[in-house]
């Protein structure tokens, strides 16, 4: 007896009645249906596991540590939380602008 997926509501927007009705047709299933994983099902399974990751950069970033007044280092994450960015990106802006204008 195979259960099909059912667009089902969360189980904390149900009423007791739904969660007791969904409880009862997980205890239905019959767990000797069920086969172990294909190699391709389970590299499926572990790429659904593994997630997203991080996006790879098309240029690798190098590390710069420098000091900034601890004001203006605010001023700059304020500015740059407004602008919905990051902190190494407003950095990296600033600096393209003063290089395009010395250039």
């Amino acid at each position: 007896m195979s259960r099909q997926p059912t667009k089902s509501k969360h189980p904390m927007d149900m009423t007791l009645v739904e969660l007791r009705e969904e409880a009862k047709a997980l205890a239905k299933i019959n767990l000797s249906d069920l086969r172990p994983l294909t190699p391709a099902m389970r590299a499926q399974w572990q790429s659904a596991k593994r997630g997203r990751g991080r996006p790879r950069k098309l240029v690798k970033a190098a590390r710069v540590l420098t000091t900034i007044d601890p004001e203006l280092l605010a001023k700059a994450d304020a500015v740059a939380k407004k602008r919905n960015s990051t902190r190494a990106a407003l950095i990296a802006e600033g600096l393209r602008m003063v290089i395009a204008k010395a250039g």
